[in-house]
């Protein structure tokens, strides 16, 4: 008979995640709430360029969103880390409910558009909430290897959301008023919420007190987000790729009505190419996530995200811009879900929250100074040399920075041969299943080797449990002290493991563990263990097994 995991293992890695009942539930709650964003933005600009004519307030609006972002993602990504994900994102979804309910009765009884703008401000502050949580939450659903799968799957999710919202909020306002759009809205953030909280999943949670202050939490986001220099070159390439993402918010239009001959309603058609390459993006993005050579793929993700700007100066038909913009569509998307994975495999993730939150901060800053540069560049240069400098500076500037990590595809395939002998202990001792391959490789590189002469105490009853250890070689005994009697409760031979009770149940150490001879141990740390077996969906039954059975050998723990 094939087994459930059997199964899973023969298919294809979107087939693989899409099976995990959390991860549907997290994937449609996106769903929903993308597709009313776009719906939402559509009919927040009809409304108020209606009420208004004026382009400065239709400006004011787009800044109501864009400001939270920019301020407020950090303080986002503290909640997200201090407490349960799941329930981070809910909340954010129930006050934007409400102020969306808000908006819709504003706008249906015509109501004052500075009230409609700062509503707005207050559904983006919420907002932050749910995306500074959402690629944490990822990582809390869907194990390690499955990540980049999961990861395109959304990011397919929002490019095909701005393609079909846009157009659903064009022709819901061709049978009515923006209300209507901004109803619909409003509901979408319910489904999500209840979508949410019916997740099982739970993330673990840090403390207040661990980490004292919300700005002592923010410089602990911030020195593990420049502590990484892989993740802050990264980082950096991405934010220059939205310095030109900002760039092409205003030129795009230019573009479509003095070069291309399409007129302003030509934008459109652009927008629209550049949503087809972000789907193609996503689906590629798996493959170019098992790149031999990484570094590689990334500087030429980069490159295209830019180059294609640049070479819209000198193209005249509009099929041929169309088919430029797929191609840069398709860097953009799979650059993003390329950093986003790396972030999730190489961030510890007490601070993934706090670090998604500034990464976040960050692009906005990048788009809005791309935004506010671009008129300057026009004026100063002509259209033409705009699109060439501003396509190509800031990802020649971006791609000259993976210098920094030369030699790094060459250290992470010696890397990976050096581990091969201990990923293949660890995955012997069936401890780790449901972890995927870049966990255990976490582990394995994390192992502190330690050669004990017999007789040495490698647990001491009743101390904090710290660490695991995995025995290589030799024996062991287990004993129990009850206060009265010291007990002698188990013998362990290698290949064994222990430790792993005080860390799961997070309680001190439950009996004392002796060297009985020679002993050859390897010492990984107990964070990150946790977050190997709790970055499972659910906890390898070999391992809940063995601590309900070793509990049940320890007197006044049964």
């Amino acid at each position: 008979m094939v087994t459930e995991r059997a199964a899973v293992t023969r298919s294809s890695p979107r087939r693989q995640v899409l099976g995990r009942r959390d991860y549907r539930l997290l994937l449609l709650s996106f769903t929903t709430s993308k597709l009313g964003d776009f719906l939402y933005i559509v009919a927040l600009v009809a409304y108020v360029f209606a009420q208004t004519g004026s382009a400065a307030w239709v400006s004011a609006a787009a800044l109501s969103r864009f400001v939270p972002y920019t301020l407020l993602s950090p303080i986002a990504g503290v909640i997200a880390d201090r407490y349960e994900r799941r329930t981070v994102m809910a909340a954010g979804d129930v006050v934007q409910l409400a102020v969306m309910t808000g908006l819709t009765v504003t706008a249906a009884m015509s109501g004052p558009v500075p009230l409609v703008v700062v509503l707005s401000a207050v559904a983006a502050s919420a907002a932050t909430l749910y995306h500074a949580a959402a690629s944490a939450m990822v990582t809390t659903v869907v194990p390690e290897d499955e990540l980049a799968a999961a990861n395109a799957l959304m990011s397919t999710v929002d490019e095909v959301a701005f393609v079909a919202g846009p157009a659903g909020g064009a022709l819901l306002l061709l049978f009515g008023q923006p209300a209507i759009a901004l109803g619909i809205n409003a509901a979408t953030f319910g489904i999500s919420a209840l979508l949410l909280l019916a997740i099982r999943t739970r993330s673990r949670r840090t403390t207040p007190s661990a980490h004292g202050s919300v700005l002592g939490e923010l410089r602990e986001g911030v020195g593990a987000l420049v502590g990484d220099r892989v993740v802050l070159v990264l980082v950096g390439c991405l934010v220059a790729g939205t310095l030109v993402y900002g760039v092409e918010l205003v030129v795009l239009v230019l573009v479509s009505s003095e070069l291309l001959g399409t007129g302003s309603q030509g934008l459109g058609w652009l927008l629209a190419a550049s949503g087809v390459g972000g789907i193609l993006g996503a689906t590629l993005s798996p493959r170019f996530a098992r790149a031999r050579r990484p570094r590689l793929t990334i500087a030429i993700l980069v490159l295209l995200t830019g180059v294609p700007l640049a070479a819209l100066a000198l193209v005249r038909a509009p099929a041929v811009a169309y088919l430029v913009l797929v191609v840069e569509g398709v860097a953009i998307v799979a650059l993003d879900i390329l950093i986003e994975t790396t972030m999730q495999r190489t961030v510890l993730r007490d601070v993934l929250g706090r670090v998604s939150g500034l990464v976040l901060s960050l692009s906005a800053v990048g788009t809005a100074l791309g935004t506010l540069v671009a008129p300057a560049l026009v004026d100063g240069l002509g259209l033409p040399a705009t699109l060439a400098v501003a396509g190509l500076t800031p990802v020649l500037i971006a791609a000259a920075s993976l210098s920094l990590l030369r030699g790094f595809d060459a250290a992470t395939e010696r890397g990976r041969h050096a581990l091969e002998p201990r990923v293949a202990v660890l995955q012997t001792l069936r401890l780790f299943e449901g972890a995927g391959p870049a966990a255990i490789e976490r582990l394995a590189a994390a192992v502190r080797q330690e050669r004990l002469p017999g007789g040495t105490v490698v647990l001491r009853q009743g101390e904090p449990a710290e660490d695991l250890f995995v025995l290589v070689d030799g024996d062991l005994v287990v004993d129990h002290d009850d206060g009265v009697t010291v007990r002698r409760i188990n013998e362990m031979t290698a290949p064994d493991y222990l430790g792993e009770i005080g860390l799961v149940e997070r309680v001190p150490r439950t009996a004392t563990v002796t060297a009985a001879t020679e002993a050859l141990l390897w010492r990984i740390p107990g964070e990150l263990f946790l977050e190997a077996v709790t970055g499972a969906p659910t906890l390898s039954p070999t391992l809940t097994t063995g601590i309900s059975t070793r509990l049940a050998r320890t007197p006044g723990r049964a």
